[in-house]
């Protein structure tokens, strides 16, 4: 259902970062946050992310769903037919741009939450409603037929393009002028809403800095993670006839902060730490 993460607008990738491999949906593999293949972390890529600004058809529903179902109580019984029931449009219509969602059934199926989804998505209504009180949810229907797009972010201040750039150079130079951290090129581009491009061609130079200052500040974070991790390997030598290599590995990136793979390959260098 999300396809991407709406804090970062960064597409989710389906493919291991280290090793390539497509990972799966395996419920009985706890540790999603590694591998199922090489079970390096997935949490860290090697290139930049695809950035997706539009959210999936849905998305925002499931999110708002996902973060109201602690208190979601007691759900409403056949709520698609009960919604439909209580709303004044044309079901012909509905069912042709929606599919299959419709059935007529003596006993009528329990809805899937892709369908509870796409309705509230296509009548444009509060999902938590249309589950607990779809009487509720039809006084809200719109008949727009219109997919929710996420809300623009208005920019600090209108400025004209002369003024736009001094403000983002003031902004570059401030940033590069500061102690850290030191985010791409990319990334502040980004943030500030600034054409990539455009920022490389008019502040060649100063574009430059904050990339050699990014690739540095990054160095140095993982020269501590990985100090951290040593130092961690050797408090917990000791205890590690106790533990199996996999426990060892988890249990000294949890102490540190470290990737998995950078403690593994600690671990796999022996008696030369300790």
């Amino acid at each position: 259902m999300t396809q991407r993460c709406s804090i970062h607008r960064q597409k989710l990738v389906q493919q291991c970062p280290h090793c390539d491999a497509t990972q799966t949906n395996d419920s009985s593999h706890a540790e999603l946050y590694e591998c199922s293949q090489c079970f390096q972390s997935l949490a860290i890529s090697k290139v930049d992310g695809t950035f997706a600004p539009k959210p999936a058809f849905g998305e925002a529903q499931a999110e708002h769903l996902i973060k109201n179902i602690g208190s979601l109580g007691k759900t409403a019984v056949l709520p698609l037919q009960r919604f439909l029931a209580s709303i004044d449009a044309d079901l012909n219509r509905v069912s042709e741009e929606l599919g299959d969602i419709f059935h007529n059934r003596s006993v009528p199926a329990r809805p899937q939450l892709a369908s509870l989804i796409a309705i509230a998505v296509y009548f444009d209504i509060d999902v938590v409603d249309l589950i607990t009180a779809p009487e509720k949810a039809a006084t809200q229907a719109g008949f727009s037929f219109k997919k929710n797009l996420p809300l623009k972010q208005e920019r600090p201040f209108s400025l004209r393009r002369k003024e736009r750039s001094k403000w983002f150079e003031k902004r570059l130079r401030d940033i590069l002028s500061g102690p850290g951290p030191y985010p791409s090129t990319k990334a502040f581009c980004r943030e500030c809403d600034f054409s990539l491009d455009g920022a490389r061609k008019s502040f060649s130079e100063l574009t430059k800095q904050l990339s050699a200052k990014h690739v540095e500040w990054k160095k140095q974070q993982a020269s501590i993670l990985r100090r951290r991790a040593i130092a961690s390997i050797r408090r917990l030598h000791e205890q590690r006839r106790y533990m199996t290599d996999r426990e060892f590995v988890r249990r000294v990136a949890q102490n540190s902060g470290a990737p998995i793979h950078v403690v593994r390959k600690l671990v796999q260098i022996g008696s030369s730490l300790y």
